[in-house]
């Protein structure tokens, strides 16, 4: 789950974002009593566990565990906009960079992978199979320099690499 990050910090109303096992992502907002919500907006169920959920400005993605990764855009449509197989195994993670035009996935194939999303994402723009040992279980982006990501696997080790050259970890 994740709270909008467009909202974070303000008086009022907040939005937060779900994934859930039966295959949707739902928006509910949370009035300023913060007892008071109600269910915004539901996509439609993709027929798999969804593992992974990100959000940045009017973007949405989630990955599951069939290895598919589905991008929204906006919460209008139940519909994504775009679905393709990022993992040979589960998706358990996926990010979308602060640009806004790439999004990161990490699997229980130990595979972290870069997608653009200008386009059909049909190929990674990057695969890196060598760096993790274990399963990529988080992508987490620096709120300040947008070529940083931190990586963490499920043997508790964890990985910082620079977006302009994803061959070798800089730890």
């Amino acid at each position: 789950m994740m709270w909008d990050p467009n909202t974070q910090g303000c008086s009022g109303e907040s939005t937060l974002a779900v994934c859930l096992a039966d295959g949707t992502i739902r928006l509910l907002t949370i009035g300023p009593e913060e007892t008071d919500f109600s269910q915004r907006w539901t996509s439609k169920a993709v027929g798999s566990v969804l593992m992974a959920l990100d959000w940045r400005g009017e973007q949405l993605c989630a990955g599951g565990v069939d290895g598919r990764v589905w991008c929204w855009l906006g919460a209008q449509d139940p519909e994504p906009q775009s679905v393709w197989m990022a993992h040979d195994l589960e998706c358990w993670t996926c990010a979308i960079a602060p640009s806004a035009t790439c999004l990161w996935s990490g699997g229980d194939d130990a595979a972290l992978k870069g997608w653009d999303l200008r386009c059909a994402p049909t190929s990674p723009i990057f695969s890196n199979c060598k760096t993790h040992e274990a399963g990529v279980v988080h992508i987490s982006f620096h709120p300040r320099k947008e070529h940083l990501a931190a990586t963490g696997r499920y043997d508790e080790r964890l990985r910082l690499g620079d977006a302009r050259s994803m061959g070798k970890p800089l730890v």
